[in-house]
Parts: C-alpha cells; sequence; structure tokens
C-alpha cells in the first residue's frame, strides 16, 4: 500500500524523513504533502531572488510581493 515512505538518499531527505514522521503519523499523509508543497514554494522562491540577484534583475513590486510572500508563507 502507499503508506510506506520512500527510502532516503542523503542526509537531507533522512532529516526531512525524520521531520515528517515526527510531525505526521503515517495515516496523516496529507499533512506530509502540504509539508512538501510549503517547502517547494519556500526553495522556489528563493532560488528565484537569488537567479534575480545574480542577473543584477530588480523585480517589480508586485513580483517581489509575490514570492516573499511565498517565502513567509511556507
Amino acid at each position: 500500500m502507499g503508506d510506506r515512505l520512500p527510502e532516503s538518499a542523503n542526509a537531507i531527505e533522512k532529516g526531512m524523513a525524520d521531520l515528517q514522521q515526527r510531525l505526521f503519523p503515517l495515516r496523516l499523509a496529507h499533512g506530509r504533502q502540504e509539508l512538501n508543497r510549503a517547502l517547494a514554494r519556500y526553495v522556489d522562491a528563493g532560488v528565484q531572488e537569488l537567479a534575480n540577484s545574480r542577473a543584477g534583475r530588480v523585480p517589480n513590486l508586485i513580483e517581489y510581493a509575490q514570492f516573499r510572500r511565498e517565502i513567509f508563507t511556507a
């Protein structure tokens, strides 16, 4: 069944698996999925900010507010 988590491949994945098991028992898969989505949004926003910084690009105010909101809501 889909109750088992996939095997961790590195230290970061092992840490995330441990955190998820502590926060969300296996029966609460929805909570794990929400955490994964929030972390993905957080990382994506950070990568976008780094890309803007490296390119010397200043995002417009609406774009900037949107990805800052993603960082803080994650």
